[in-house]
């Protein structure tokens, strides 16, 4: 379970990191206004950029508090440029980096994680990780990265999926 949520969410919080790096050089070049860029999206009906990377930010760090069987700590959404959006995802990676296999709770298959959004109603803790919570960061995390593809950003799968461990078949 940490290598599924903790670790990926460090791997991937990383490259989007390093996406925004790129959009922060594409955004001077191309004098893009901080407004223009941190309210743009797909659909009218969707998020933000700005509001995208905080919903990923926001799955990864809920999901680092309920594997721990903690209360995840709560953030501003007041991000106006991508560098306070690279400062939240720091922010993030630096409290997932303080998870460790040992600390995660003995209880996600018997724990309830309520659901904020629905008085009364809750997820298996193991559900809520394995399934809603690894779906919406990723959704949240693609979108993010399609918004900015989508707009001229020169970035490609190499981007999104970041350095890949591959190894040599044995002989």
């Amino acid at each position: 379970m940490f290598d599924f949520t903790i670790k990926a969410y460090i791997r991937d919080l990383t490259n989007l990191r390093a996406i925004l790096e790129k959009a922060k050089e594409w955004q001077v070049s191309h004098k893009i206004a901080d407004e223009t860029i941190m309210n743009a999206r797909l659909t009218l009906d969707q998020f933000s950029l700005a509001g995208q990377v905080r919903s990923a930010c926001n799955f990864a760090r809920n999901s680092s508090a309920v594997i721990r069987g903690l209360e995840s700590p709560s953030y501003d959404d007041n991000e106006k440029t991508l560098a306070d959006l690279q400062a939240r995802l720091d922010k993030v990676i630096a409290y997932l980096g303080e998870v460790t296999k040992e600390s995660i709770a003995t209880d996600l298959e018997t724990r309830i994680v309520p659901l904020t959004w629905m008085p009364g109603k809750g997820l298996n803790a193991k559900y809520f990780l394995e399934v809603y919570a690894h779906a919406n960061f990723y959704f949240h995390y693609t979108t993010a990265y399609s918004i900015l593809r989508h707009y001229g950003l020169a970035i490609g799968k190499g981007d999104y999926m970041g350095q890949v461990d591959i190894q040599d078949l044995p002989k």
